[in-house]
């Protein structure tokens, strides 16, 4: 079964895993996909062709998730959930000072 933007939504915007990088906004064939600030969204009916998922970097293999909890192993540093990113008028802040 392919895995869709439904899929994307429930794995990795929700628990916070998503950077807002638009991976799956730019690789949609079919335009649905758009970024509502830092989050993706639907803007027409999804295709369920799956690109989008494929294509997004914070998406970890079913069986990598398995085989790392059959280990033991806590997720891999880039899988855990990360703070948001600061805001352009905080990164202007942090620019300007000497």
């Amino acid at each position: 079964m392919v895995k869709v933007f439904n899929d994307l939504i429930k794995e990795v915007t929700t628990p916070g895993y998503c950077l807002a990088c638009g991976a799956c906004v730019a690789s949609c064939l079919y335009e649905c996909l758009a970024m509502e600030g830092e989050t993706p969204a639907l803007k027409k009916t999804c295709m369920n062709c799956g690109i989008c998922y494929e294509e997004c970097p914070r998406v970890i293999d079913q069986k990598e998730l398995e085989r790392l909890e059959l280990l033991g192993k806590t997720l891999p540093i880039w899988l855990q959930a990360q703070p948001p990113a600061p805001k352009e008028e905080e990164l202007s802040r942090l620019i300007a000072q000497p």
